[in-house]
């Protein structure tokens, strides 16, 4: 089983979903930008951009903030879903990754409002004519994802869900129909499956989601999500 975890956050297979979504959040509100991923107002095309990241409550929710005139308003107004991410270099190749997928919901709370100025002068500065051109969106409800491939090219995983939405499933799952003939474990390209109590089991937690399981069982006995 894994036994080597991402970079700073201070995780452990031991980690609660609420312990992993504060690490992640914390992370990405330090981070203070991240690359977020919109679908255009024809729900086909998909756009992505830079946008700050912030925290403006004591529950720990991310916030992002907008004019109301740009064309992203108009996007997340009509689909209001984001994907966003961001990585983590150190030294050589460690570091790692962070995904957050969220439905987003406008808030119209002033003291809200306030602590993103406080936060963010220079904004305010920039919208100084008229502040109410600005607009927020709180993530309300999601799922995350911090995804580290070491210098030593073990995958680590660790999933949460948020605001009442559980964890992204794992695309693969063994189903009662194995037969514990191996046929997965020697295709396995990260070695994280075993045999126990003849059947196969897959340590998630550095699974590449590669697919070779799923193509390696000759009895269709892995499920895909």
């Amino acid at each position: 089983m894994n036994t080597t975890w991402p970079i700073g956050l201070g995780l452990t297979p031991e980690s609660s979903n609420d312990e992993i979504k504060a690490a992640v959040f914390e992370y990405a509100r330090q981070c203070g930008t991240m690359t977020f991923a919109t679908l255009a107002a024809d729900g086909l095309t998909p756009t992505v951009r830079a946008m700050e990241v912030h925290r403006l409550d004591e529950l720990g929710n991310l916030y992002v903030g907008m004019s109301h005139g740009k064309g992203v308003y108009e996007e997340v107004l009509k689909n209001p879903r984001i994907s966003a991410g961001t990585m983590q270099f150190t030294e050589g190749r460690l570091g790692f990754a962070v995904r957050i997928n969220a439905e987003l919901e406008e808030v119209t709370d002033p003291a809200l409002f306030d602590r993103y100025w406080e936060q963010n002068p220079g904004t305010k500065a920039l919208y100084r004519r008229d502040l109410t051109n600005f607009r927020l969106f709180v993530m309300k409800r999601g799922d995350g994802e911090v995804f580290d491939l070491c210098e030593d090219d073990r995958t680590v995983r660790f999933r949460f869900g948020f605001g009442g939405a559980p964890a992204r499933p794992w695309r693969y799952e063994i189903t009662e129909d194995c037969i514990g003939c191996g046929s997965c474990i020697d295709g396995c390209m990260k070695g994280v499956m075993t045999i126990e109590n003849g059947r196969a089991v897959i340590d998630h937690s550095g699974c590449l989601e590669c697919g070779r399981c799923y193509d390696a069982c000759p009895v269709g006995a892995v499920k895909k999500a």
